[in-house]
């Protein structure tokens, strides 16, 4: 191949490849006000409770006064949020989801339960992007209530780097609002998630994206290895639906593409947004729900048709997970505040925060993208109007492709007519406004 034959080539892919989201400013203004040593201090006070069990007590000690604390922590963020941001309670009794604890709980009377919430509001409040962080902790035994728990990693790191981005998108103006949830109960089956999930969908508002931060602590496994430059996203395929399935849920399951449900569009969002801002770090994507048996706070979200996914560091270490602290063999056990990595907290809240506020500050997506189904070796899509957008972008990708590989900026249009084969690609169409803001991508599926 001759040189100039070669430049041409290049050209070509580099004119196809998916650019960079354009950095935004306030965005990356916001990145650099994450403080690493906050994050350290809050996991600090966090472990200091003694035990973070759902169904603790005690004064001093315990789950009941670590929400009080947090909830003092967001009404400090919300003074400075210009009266957008409210901070409350989620409070519920936990028999609703107890099952095979109501034993338990009836010996222990605990009646109410509660997560902490802090709710920045958006231009247009009918949209909702959540990003949690557990905050009860617990000891070997699952029902142990007394011992200590200091759940410094799991989920101390992902509770404080809730926090820490609470103070530091306060004062960020944004369309979508933001809700930031230390969650409860987490450890005893997803109560708090499930309850929030709930309300969200009684409510009638759209959840268009939801992080959960679980283990993000960039913990050194049993052989003293970490990576310390990636994290791993967890993300759901298209789900399977079964006869009580929340009608969301069956849409999505007639989708016809294994992996273009909206959970694996908001993570391939966040990868885009993290390589714009955040490019040190690494997007492992895990397409599965979850870790390998293993569930976090996002599944409740995805049990109801959201995008939802979950945040972890690369690898973990497992005698410092729901263990008893003690000496064993020469092994010390137990989740304690010096075993987690402030830095790299502070690296993946600085994802979080790109990709929430990338959401936020933009359009909402298309409510329908369509291909139409007459036989052309060409594609014709049509697609939903969105408020506010200035323009629409159409991703691309060949079918055994992850992520997305093409693009093409349309212009203010509804429809289009494109080259490549129905056959051959996969397409989504984003709605973007006046400062190049991108929305989700809606995936495209057979219409007239």
């Amino acid at each position: 191949m001759s040189p100039q034959l070669k430049l041409i080539v290049l050209a070509l892919s580099l004119a196809f490849a998916i650019p960079l989201q354009s950095q935004d400013k306030v965005i990356s203004d916001a990145l650099k006000r994450i403080d690493s040593n906050r994050i350290q201090a809050h996991i600090n006070r966090l472990a200091s409770f003694g035990t973070r069990h759902a169904l603790s007590t005690g004064k001093k000690r315990g789950i009941v006064e670590a929400g009080k604390w947090i909830k003092k922590h967001f009404e400090k963020c919300a003074a400075s949020s210009s009266g957008r941001m409210l901070v409350r309670y989620d409070s519920f009794d936990p028999r609703k989801f107890a099952r095979g604890d109501r034993l338990a709980l009836s010996k222990l009377k605990v009646k109410e339960i509660r997560s902490v919430l802090a709710i920045l509001h958006g231009s247009e409040p009918e949209r909702v992007i959540v990003v949690s962080g557990h905050y009860d902790s617990r000891a070997s035994k699952r029902n142990d209530v007394t011992t200590d728990a200091p759940g410094a990693n799991d989920d101390g790191s992902g509770t404080a780097a809730v926090m820490e981005l609470a103070r530091v998108l306060a004062t960020v103006e944004t369309k979508a609002t933001i809700i930031f949830a230390a969650l409860t109960a987490e450890e005893q089956g997803l109560w708090g998630a499930k309850n929030l999930a709930q309300q969200m969908d009684k409510s009638q508002v759209q959840v268009e994206a939801m992080i959960t931060n679980d283990i993000i602590g960039g913990a050194k496994d049993k052989n003293g290895k970490n990576e310390e430059f990636v994290v791993r996203v967890f993300s759901q395929g298209r789900p399977q639906a079964r006869r009580n399935s929340h009608e969301r849920v069956k849409r999505l399951a007639r989708v016809p593409s294994e992996s273009d449900s909206p959970s694996r569009q908001w993570a391939r969002y966040l990868a885009d947004a993290a390589a714009t801002y955040v490019p040190k770090m690494k997007i492992r994507l895990i397409f599965r729900l979850d870790r390998f048996l293993r569930g976090g706070d996002h599944r409740p979200f995805t049990e109801l048709g959201y995008a939802a996914l979950r945040m972890t560091e690369a690898k973990e270490n497992f005698t410092q997970q729901h263990q008893d602290p003690r000496i064993e063999n020469g092994i010390r056990y137990g989740d304690f505040p010096e075993n987690v990595d402030p830095a790299y907290i502070a690296r993946v809240a600085r994802i979080n925060a790109a990709a929430i506020l990338s959401l936020a500050r933009a359009p909402r997506p298309p409510a329908a993208a369509y291909i139409s189904s007459r036989l052309s070796n060409n594609t014709n899509l049509s697609w939903k109007s969105v408020p506010g957008a200035k323009s629409y972008r159409i991703l691309m990708r060949r079918t055994h492709e992850p992520t997305w590989t093409k693009s093409r900026n349309v212009g203010l249009v509804l429809k289009c007519e494109l080259e490549e084969s129905k056959d051959d690609w996969l397409f989504a169409v984003q709605a973007r406004d006046e400062a190049n803001h991108e929305s989700l991508p809606t995936f495209a599926i057979p219409g007239r």
